[in-house]
């Protein structure tokens, strides 16, 4: 409760103070601006007169120098691009593509082509997106891709890209260069399993250019048909280059002239034109303010050093109090005013640090409290285990008993007990190593009870072995599997699935079984209560997990999500950020 007018002291004290500076700064403005006026009438003398007398002449073979190295830089930066279009593993997406039926629903089917795409749009820098369309149609983008505009360059340049065979097609759309072609299958070379389509930013290539270039000139990039692909001026972009009025080698766009320079490129099919502005004015205005700056410069770094002085005396401190306030209103309570003078300021210097390391204990105290409370919520949920798994374990070994089956009373009894010792350790998170060995446990429990009615299979990532995750992530999924999909079957070939992979900074695990399914109605009710658990729903324990998920890992760095089709297979999809041991 002391923190918050305290925080209101802080601001409201930094409100006065900066309306003061603010005021103390506008009368050294108001010098500083004086002064500079009158350096700038006498520069502004100068420089016109230096104007009349030394137009500067723009040298030709100095501009196309300028236009084969915009030239080369543009090449080496397209290159990188289509080595990546090449590159595109056909054998990877075609796997995907042959098992489109397996996977029994398309969002898991665009989900591992998403994942083949990501592998090529992260190597380079510039790519905003890349869109793969299969032979049925089905589109799958990953980065920034207009999806109308795709349309309309897949179907207008449908034509092209089977002419070419694989080679690329370069077109201009909303903003990117779109670099295209048609991929065919590894197993076959004439087999085509799609189009690729590369959506590369147009501002990376227009900041390539430049660097090269001067102001006010114009550099394009034509495609075939003279149609541009790229330029550095807004209004020439998605046109054709015979639109220009053009003369020989010189055209008029707007009210300026320009000299046209052309450079075909070395490595693909397009044609490079620089646009230089011919107007002599623009010329004389580039050694005006040249020599004004110059000029300029001088007079102000005399003025700056006298300003520095008196900055240095009176501004600097107070401008440190000020920013570190400012710090601290942010939440940064590790800041501190470093001025130690002797005088006023540093006086309420030395008053304001104090107050901070208070503020600083009493929010350490209140994040110690927090978290405190969070791991008591966290043992909570992990506690709310399903009492009639242990009945039902315990009468099994009852009959067991009854019947003389002594073999596997000794077998369920030793899981069991891992099982209730895995679950009194006090420790919020473990090795998924651990978790793993818990799992397989609980299988082998089930695996009894329900005589053999299910096989189970892991397919773990060994180099995730000793990362950390929380304590009972994979228990409740399996228990969702086999006691929602595996024991309601009339058959006896039922079989589940573990799989835990690595991808980027992220941990997935994929539990699925062979069994019963679930109903579109019923998925969406089971989803929806994720966020509002029911004690008397049969799912609560994929319910209890999400909880605990949200606990741990916070909400926005979890995924959890369930597929299941109707007499055929369920899956549970669980994303979690990869923590080392």
């Amino acid at each position: 409760m002391c923190c918050v007018p305290l925080n209101i002291v802080i601001y409201a004290g930094g409100i006065c103070m900066n309306n003061k500076i603010r005021f103390f700064w506008k009368k050294l403005f108001l010098v500083y601006m004086i002064t500079f006026c009158m350096a700038i009438m006498v520069i502004f003398f100068v420089s016109v007169y230096s104007y009349a007398v030394n137009i500067m002449r723009v040298s030709g073979d100095y501009v196309s120098n300028i236009a084969t190295a915009v030239r080369d830089n543009i090449d080496i930066e397209l290159n990188q691009y289509s080595n990546i279009l090449h590159s595109v593993s056909s054998a990877d997406i075609e796997r995907v593509i042959d098992n489109k039926d397996k996977y029994g629903n398309e969002k898991i089917y665009t989900y591992h082509l998403a994942q083949q795409l990501q592998n090529y749009s992260d190597r380079v820098n510039g790519i905003n997106g890349v869109c793969f369309i299969d032979n049925d149609g089905i589109e799958v983008g990953i980065g920034v891709w207009d999806q109308d505009k795709i349309h309309y360059i897949h179907n207008a340049e449908l034509e092209k890209m089977n002419e070419l065979d694989g080679q690329e097609v370069w077109n201009y759309c909303n903003g990117s260069i779109v670099l295209s072609k048609k991929l065919y299958a590894y197993s076959s070379a004439m087999k085509p399993i799609g189009y690729i389509h590369i959506m590369i930013s147009e501002n990376r290539l227009i900041d390539i250019c430049s660097s090269s270039k001067k102001d006010k000139d114009i550099f394009l990039i034509l495609g075939d048909a003279d149609n541009i692909v790229l330029s550095s001026d807004d209004g020439l972009k998605g046109k054709n280059a015979q639109e220009i009025d053009i003369k020989d080698r010189s055209c008029v766009y707007g009210r300026n002239r320009y000299q046209i320079y052309y450079e075909k490129s070395n490595e693909f099919n397009l044609t490079y034109e620089y646009l230089m502005n011919k107007t002599l004015i623009n010329n004389g205005i580039y050694m005006i303010i040249l020599r004004f700056l110059l000029i300029s410069l001088g007079f102000s770094i005399i003025l700056m050093l006298i300003v520095k002085k008196i900055y240095k005396h009176h501004g600097k401190p107070i401008s440190e109090m000020l920013n570190c306030m400012n710090n601290v209103k942010k939440g940064d309570l590790t800041d501190r005013v470093k001025y130690e003078g002797n005088d006023e300021i540093g006086l309420l210097s030395k008053e304001f640090n104090k107050m901070i390391e208070k503020i600083d204990e009493q929010v350490n105290c209140i994040m110690q409290m927090e978290i405190q409370v969070k791991d008591a919520q966290l043992l909570a949920y992990e506690n709310q285990t399903n009492p009639h798994f242990l009945y039902n374990t315990l009468d099994l070994v009852r009959m067991m008993s009854i019947n003389g089956e002594n073999d596997k009373i000794e077998n369920v009894v030793i899981n069991l007990s891992k099982i209730l010792r895995y679950n009194l350790s006090q420790e919020v998170s473990v090795t998924l190593e651990s978790e793993i060995e818990c799992a397989k446990n609980y299988f082998d429990i089930w695996y009894v009870r329900m005589e053999n009615k299910f096989e189970y299979e892991f397919d773990i990532d060994e180099s995730l072995l000793q990362c950390r995750v929380i304590k009972f992530i994979i228990q409740p999924l399996i228990e969702n599997a086999i006691k929602h999909g595996i024991e309601p079957m009339e058959r006896k070939d039922g079989f589940v699935t573990v799989i835990v992979q690595k991808h980027f900074n992220r941990i997935i695990i994929n539990v699925t079984d062979n069994g019963v399914g679930i109903t579109e109605d019923c998925l969406m009710k089971i989803k929806e209560k994720f966020e509002k658990p029911d004690s008397s729903d049969k799912h609560i324990g994929l319910q209890n997990l999400y909880k605990r998920l949200v606990l741990f890992y916070g909400r926005e760095n979890i995924f959890m999500d369930i597929f299941s089709t109707v007499n055929k297979s369920t899956q549970v999809l669980v994303e979690i950020p990869y923590r080392e041991n």
